[in-house]
Parts: C-alpha cells; structure tokens; sequence
C-alpha cells in the first residue's frame, strides 16, 4: 500500500518475523518499541491514543528521531489500536501491546513491518482484507452513480449488496476465529457500527469472548451498545421524542399515542431514503382514515436541503427535525447510526419491531388493525 499523509491510514504489509518476541503480553508488563524510517532521517514520533469514550485522540509520548530511529518505551493495560504521527505529516496505526516491538516503516514503498505484537500480528491482514473490500465497494459506488440506466443501476445495486454479505461474513469469521485477541472486539466493534446487528445477535458476540477480554474498552463499549439495543428491543417503551416539524410546530411522540406509529430516520443527502420515501408515500395515502401514522425525522443539517426534499418527494405526512444531524437527540437515544431506519410502535407505546420491510409492514398492519 503507498503511504499517504494524515488524516489516517491503517497500513498494511508483510509482517516481518511475527513472533520474534520470547516473551508473550502476559509475561512482559512494558513495551519497549524500537523503530528505524527509511526516507525521514530525523524530526519526532508522537504516540497516539483514540479515546472510546470522548472519541478524542491523546498524545501519549514523544520520541526524537535520530538517524531514522526511534525508541518508545512505557506500559499499556491492555493490547489497543495506537498511532505513530510522524513529523506531523504521516500517520501509520498498529496494536500495541506489552512486548517488544520492532516497527520497520518505508517512506520510499509505502510498506510498514511490524515485528513482536501478537496482537498486530492479526490486526495488519485483518484490516488490510477489509480495506480492499471497501476499495470495491467505492468503486461501485462511483459506478452506480455514472450508470445511465435502471438495468445499470440494478445490476449495480446487486453487487454492492453482494460485496457487502462478503464483507459481513469474512469480519464474522475473523471474530469468531479469535475469540481471544484483543483485535476481536475491535472487530466485532466496528462490525455493529457498520451493520444492523440485533441485541441478541450482539449478546452472542459478546458471550463468544474469551472471559480474559472482559475488561477491554471495546468490550466494555460493545456492552453499552447493548443495554441500548436491549431497551429497545421488540416490547419495550418506545423513548419520547420532542422535535419541532418543517413549520416549526414542537411535536411528541406521545401525542401520537393510540395510533400504530412507524419512526422513520432518513435525510435529504440519503438516496436509499429517497427511494424509500416513494414507498413510504404510497403506504400514507393507502393507510389514510386509519389508526396509522409516519413521522419521519430528518438527520438533515440544512433546512433548504430538507424542506426541497420534503416538497420533491411530496412527504406530506408529520416531518420533524432539529437540524442538528448525527447528533438528533431522537437518532442518539434510538441508536441509530446508518439510514434508512425504522422502528413501529404499537397503540401503547411501546416498540413492536425496528427495519421493518414496506411489504411486509402492510401485511402487519393489515393484522393489527
């Protein structure tokens, strides 16, 4: 992989001698990481830290780089994703873990080797499989943007869909294999922010780690993530919301009691939402008269982005939006964190399924009505 400058790139590479280190993560209770650049023959090293929880990157130490080498020596608590920033120009990510580690970076190939992490032993070809993965996906994306007809973009449509069962099942696989390295929960972390992963599938996932793992920071945000799903799986008291409509009236979940409510988070950027809307919009106009209502919230962070989608999509059922984006009160406290989404609620309440499928939610209401 060529090296790029910042913000980030995950390298990958051959490992050089993987196990060169005598002693394993449990023994050694330091790092001590050694470092040689080829191409940068001095400047500094900044060791970096994503924070989980605030979602803020820390420095942690600085090395100087004389000759093209550099020395880094501490402890961490347990094996995590860090980052080298090098002359503030350069970012390479690897796991680091108490042992020691030789990293071996060419500025001149574009190639980083990592020596001594057993952790980043598995981390390195875990990430780059999912980078090529990703690299196909975008150029699909692009592809279905240029294709000029409905065969085009169905057939388009179809691969992409394809591409991403693989990509899906090969980061299954990996958690599944390793249920013991550090790397898994990371996996499995990113695993639930890309893909739509039920509070029983995510407990499955949970309970498959090895028990040494309970203390690992992903562990700990994946177990967040569940009470979340938890409390909205199927039975439990859908959140409130508040949020004004296109006109600015302030709207709450409640005052919509006694009717079968289907949330719908969407924006106007969103072309699977927009495809969706026309579906939503016959549904509305087969529903009217009955106890049965959309309200659709925006992640949208322009209003004229969002009231000319409104007026082109002809939405003309409840629209309510603070504008704020990703950060929406209403998409936080139901999780939700990729679009199109839904979540019916029946007459009390409370949640009755979440991604119900358009054909199959006429089936439903035909029965709860």
């Amino acid at each position: 992989m060529q090296i790029t400058s910042l913000p980030v790139v995950f390298f990958s590479g051959l490992l050089l001698l993987l196990f060169q280190s005598c002693k394993s993560d449990e023994q050694s209770q330091e790092y001590s990481l050694s470092g040689n650049i080829v191409g940068i023959d001095d400047g500094q090293v900044i060791l970096k830290k994503l924070e989980l929880t605030t979602n803020k990157t820390l420095d942690l130490d600085t090395a100087i780089i004389e000759n093209g080498m550099f020395a880094l020596q501490g402890t961490v608590e347990q094996p995590y994703p860090h980052s080298l920033v090098i002359n503030d120009s350069l970012q390479v990510n690897f796991f680091l873990e108490n042992s020691n580690i030789d990293i071996q970076i060419n500025t001149l190939e574009g190639r980083m080797d990592v020596a001594g992490s057993v952790s980043d032993s598995l981390f390195q070809p875990y990430w780059s499989r999912l980078e090529e993965l990703w690299s196909y996906a975008d150029s699909l994306q692009l592809q279905g943007l240029l294709a000029t007809t409905e065969e085009e973009r169905r057939i388009i449509d179809s691969l992409i869909e394809e591409q991403s069962s693989v990509e899906m099942l090969f980061s299954l696989e990996f958690i599944n294999q390793y249920p013991a390295s550090y790397v898994s929960p990371f996996a499995a972390f990113y695993f639930v922010q890309t893909y739509e992963v039920s509070a029983e599938g995510l407990r499955e996932l949970l309970d498959s780690f090895d028990p040494k793992l309970e203390n690992s920071d992903y562990v700990q945000a994946l177990e967040e993530i569940y009470a979340l799903k938890a409390k909205l799986s199927p039975g439990q008291p859908a959140p409130e919301i508040i949020l004004p409509d296109d006109k600015g009236v302030v709207h709450k979940l409640e005052d919509f009691r006694g009717k079968l409510v289907l949330l719908d988070f969407w924006a106007s950027w969103c072309r699977p939402c927009r495809e969706q809307n026309q579906y939503l919009k016959n549904l509305y106009e087969e529903q009217s008269g009955k106890d049965f209502v959309i309200i659709s919230i925006s992640l949208d962070e322009n209003r004229e982005d969002w009231l000319r989608a409104l007026q082109k999509d002809e939405m003309n059922w409840p629209q309510l939006s603070s504008l704020k984006g990703w950060n929406t009160r209403a998409a936080i406290d139901y999780g939700v964190k990729a679009i199109p989404q839904n979540f019916l609620i029946d007459f009390e309440g409370n949640i009755l399924g979440q991604n119900v499928i358009i054909p199959e939610l006429k089936v439903m209401l035909d029965q709860l009505q």
